[in-house]
């Protein structure tokens, strides 16, 4: 299902939005299964799961194998998997990159992120409160109206995503 919300609209292939309040603030809220597109170049991969509970939609994606070291930010591209969300913007803007996360160890506690394929400097880290579903809002990107694609990269093995957003507020949806 592909919906407008406020003023992006998720031109998703196989998305589903969220339903959320029609704010113009919140933007676009994607399941984070309802990727357009996905790369896996080595040895890791993003799968859907469902254990443990506490998602929503039909499940949550999980970077496989949920052990090793992981992906370093100098070689994000080569060694980690990434989903892809495309979007359209209805009007220019300073966004904000949320996701709604889970960890259960140290370990398996953070992603990338980035828009249109740049990853951004800082990787998220989803922190307290451990095991449980909470959202983490990363940095913000000054982004021109027209079509652009939300990416998520694996940086720890195991880590969680359940949800994915853009909007122009810094408080998550």
């Amino acid at each position: 299902m592909v919906r407008s919300i406020g003023l992006l609209v998720c031109a998703a292939a196989c998305g589903s939005v969220l339903d959320r309040p029609t704010d113009p603030s919140v933007g676009v809220v994607i399941e984070a299964e309802s990727y357009s597109s996905i790369t896996m170049p080595m040895t890791y991969s993003w799968t859907v799961e469902t254990d443990p509970t506490g998602y929503t939609g039909a499940g949550f994606m999980q970077g496989q194998p949920a052990t090793g070291a992981g992906c370093s930010m100098g070689d994000v591209l080569s060694c980690a998997p990434s989903m892809v969300y495309s979007i359209q913007l209805a009007q220019p803007g300073v966004y904000f990159f949320h996701a709604r996360i889970l960890a259960t160890t140290m370990s398996d506690d953070s992603i990338w992120y980035g828009v249109d394929g740049v990853r951004n400097l800082n990787a998220m880290f989803f922190g307290e409160p451990p095991l449980t579903w909470h959202w983490r809002t990363g940095d913000s990107f000054a982004l021109q109206a027209g079509p652009h694609m939300l990416h998520v990269w694996l940086r720890d093995p195991g880590a969680r995503v359940d949800v994915v957003a853009l909007t122009e507020s810094s408080q998550p949806p």
